[in-house]
């Protein structure tokens, strides 16, 4: 395979497979057949689970929220991927620097 004059190429093998869940526990407060409605003409929250959106409006419909990664209620559980970094040697605070 021929490349651009001055490209670099890098090979990097890594086999590191890790996985770790992080468990959320959502509770919602009672609510009436009109907030409900309400919120779904407002927000429009079909494109995520349970049709609230936690980071938004959604927020008003709910009681609690418990994880000890609450970053997963809404993506990627950051503080279990950077751990996961971490463990594999990488350490996320120098890697963004660099």
């Amino acid at each position: 395979s021929s490349s651009a004059p001055g490209a670099m190429t890098t090979s990097v093998k890594m086999s590191v497979i890790s996985f770790a869940s992080a468990p959320v526990r959502v509770r919602f407060r009672a609510l009436s057949a009109q907030e409900i409605e309400l919120y779904l003409r407002t927000e429009q929250p079909y494109d995520c689970a349970g049709s609230a959106k936690a980071e938004t409006l959604g927020i008003a419909l709910l009681e609690a929220i418990e994880s000890d990664d609450p970053t997963a209620l809404v993506g990627l559980p950051l503080i279990r991927t950077c751990a996961l970094l971490r463990a594999a040697g990488i350490d996320p605070l120098s890697a963004a620097v660099r």
